[in-house]
């Protein structure tokens, strides 16, 4: 028995040593574990989704293809090794016609004699990404024939030499029109501004709910309902408490809630219900610090931190299915070659969102303190997420067509 407790003793004693000498240590060693559980999973089992690259060999993805046969999963057909298995079938068939003949040789193997329209329906599939003749095509869409039109006219992408009234060459290009036209339709300046509102009320709530609820509690300075000073005067651990189960509902409400809503409701209106969510709890959170037994003693002491719970988690289950809504209708709404930048410009938007919130919020909620009015930077909050769920309501559905449309070339 003493040895075991030895034995506890020092394993306590080592990782009471590495807290101390590394107080920071414990944390990281969590995120970069949960970094590498995600790259590997990125990189066995996530396909390539750009239009011109997701046919190319993706050595990750065959090795995660392996891994799940192994564990009794279908290993499905990529399209590199069909392209290969074809090319092979076509070589062998090559080696077959090009053997010598002899003198009790036919010409003309049965074997071969394959109708001609199979020969070429081969020759066509193994030429499919190389492009294919004029005479293969039928009805084009409206789509192609405009970019046909630009690669065959003066309305093409790249400079281009025009004549003035005055006989001069000019030289012109058209590459900033087409871009914005092409790429930042309306439908995806839409998402993008939804997904940047969203962002920007997002963070300016999470970063400032701490410095609400760590405020020092003065109930001889509240006065019900325009005279708001402090916060609640909570202790870190409350806050951490109460940020980590939010936290936690949050990543519920992704698994659970917002798999409900998708099955039953369209994306649009799965967006529409959530977004009204926040200007109403933006507005009643500041207000919660009149219900502390310290302002008014006939109220229990639990009330408070039953109704925070319920808001903080109501608001973080909204945000958790308001932000995949948005990226479903921003990849419908973006043409498939364009997804990766119109994808990187929302998470630049969002970026910025990170950056111009809290300083600009930090400058309004100073204020609002200053004179006692802390209700006032909740109810500007308020007013941006009402701006946010006004846009969601002028925007609309993309379906499955219109998204097939989009991506025609």
């Amino acid at each position: 028995m003493a040895t075991v407790s030895e034995t506890v003793s020092n394993q306590d004693s080592l990782y009471e040593r590495f807290i101390t000498k590394h107080p920071y240590a414990l944390s990281n060693i969590v995120v970069g574990v949960s970094c590498m559980i995600g790259f590997t999973i990125g990189f066995l089992f996530l396909e390539e989704p750009h239009e011109r690259f997701k046919k190319r060999r993706d050595i990750g993805l065959e090795l995660g293809d392996y891994i799940l046969s192994k564990l009794g999963y279908e290993r499905p057909p990529r399209p590199w090794q069909i392209r290969k298995a074809q090319k092979g079938a076509n070589k062998s068939l090559n080696d077959v016609a090009t053997q010598d003949p002899t003198e009790d040789s036919r010409l003309i193997q049965d074997h071969l004699a394959v109708p001609t329209e199979q020969v070429y329906s081969a020759l066509d599939e193994e030429d499919a990404d190389d492009g294919a003749s004029i005479d293969s095509f039928g009805p084009v869409s409206r789509t192609f024939s405009n970019a046909l039109v630009r690669r065959l006219s003066s309305a093409q992408l790249g400079p281009m030499i025009s004549h003035s009234a005055t006989h001069n060459s000019i030289l012109t290009t058209n590459i900033e029109q087409s871009f914005s036209r092409e790429i930042f339709t309306p439908p995806v300046l839409q998402t993008i501004m939804a997904n940047f509102l969203t962002a920007l009320h997002n963070v300016i709530y999470s970063e400032f709910l701490p410095v609400l609820l760590a405020g020092q509690f003065m109930p001889e300075k509240l006065k019900f309902p325009f005279t708001i000073v402090g916060g609640f005067g909570y202790d870190s651990s409350t806050i951490g408490n109460l940020l980590s189960i939010t936290g936690l509902v949050g990543a519920l409400g992704v698994m659970f809630v917002f798999p409900i809503l998708d099955r039953n409701f369209k994306t649009i209106t799965t967006l529409r219900l959530s977004t009204l969510l926040f200007p109403i709890t933006y507005t009643i959170l500041p207000y919660l610090i009149f219900t502390r037994s310290g302002y008014n003693s006939n109220l229990p002491p639990w009330l408070t931190s039953v109704l925070l719970y319920g808001l903080c988690c109501y608001n973080t289950c909204a945000a958790s299915v308001s932000f995949p809504t948005i990226m479903i209708l921003m990849h419908r709404a973006s043409p498939p070659k364009h997804r990766a930048f119109i994808n990187g410009s929302a998470l630049s938007m969002n970026s910025l969102a990170r950056c111009i919130g809290p300083i600009s919020w930090g400058y309004i909620m100073t204020a609002a303190e200053k004179y006692s009015v802390g209700e006032v930077s909740w109810f500007l909050l308020a007013l941006l997420a009402l701006v946010c769920t006004t846009q969601a309501l002028h925007m609309r559905d993309y379906d499955e067509e219109e998204e097939k449309d989009a991506g025609e070339v």
